[in-house]
């Protein structure tokens, strides 16, 4: 995921007419970075570049991706726009990189969001589904007349259907169950079939 969005990057920078020095350590330097990687030291001849980059090493390169790059960048990139005849500036230049650094952050981060709330969900899927075949296991003997409909459909047919029909019966069926145990009625029934499930498990 991160080689692609510093690839997206490069591509940007590119399409911006960035020094393609500039361009070049700026992507492989992030991409250094978030492996651990050390740097590899830089030898370019473009006027005002490696120190440039040494400065940024120094400090490293979050602060970059968090919007506060080195000072130099702009003027580096305002040397070669005038080097290569270009009306464009290295200050809006580098105003444009930190909002596209920016961008590559939060991609970044919507990324694993999405990943760890993907992982939760499974979590919870599979939490429901247990706590369905439990019910079915303990079944409706010791519920009221109007909750043994909720049994008619096979366990495999309910598991097989969607999160909120799953989420409801489960919901129906818990809550009756939990009226009868307070209560103390089918208190019998209940330790029946759990003594059964348990010799068959």
């Amino acid at each position: 995921m991160w080689k692609d969005l510093v690839n997206t990057l490069r591509e940007w920078l590119t399409a911006q007419t960035t020094h393609p020095g500039i361009t070049d350590v700026i992507c492989t330097r992030l991409l250094a970075w978030k492996t651990g990687t050390p740097f590899l030291s830089e030898n370019s001849g473009f006027l005002g570049l490696e120190a440039v980059i040494t400065l940024q090493d120094s400090i490293g390169w979050q602060p970059f991706l968090e919007g506060c790059p080195v000072k130099g960048w702009a003027e580096t990139q305002q040397r070669y726009y005038t080097w290569i005849g270009s009306r464009q500036t290295g200050k809006r230049w580098l105003s444009q990189v930190i909002r596209k650094a920016w961008d590559v952050v939060w991609d970044q981060w919507e990324h694993r969001n999405g990943i760890l709330h993907s992982a939760d969900q499974i979590v919870i899927m599979q939490y429901t589904d247990n706590a369905i075949r439990a019910e079915y296991q303990l079944g409706y003997l010791a519920l009221p007349q109007d909750v043994h409909v909720f049994f008619r459909t096979p366990v495999e047919s309910l598991l097989d259907s969607i999160p909120a029909v799953r989420d409801a019966w489960l919901k129906r069926v818990s809550a009756a169950r939990a009226r009868q145990t307070r209560s103390g009625e089918g208190y019998q029934y209940e330790q029946q079939a759990m003594a059964a499930w348990l010799q068959q498990h």
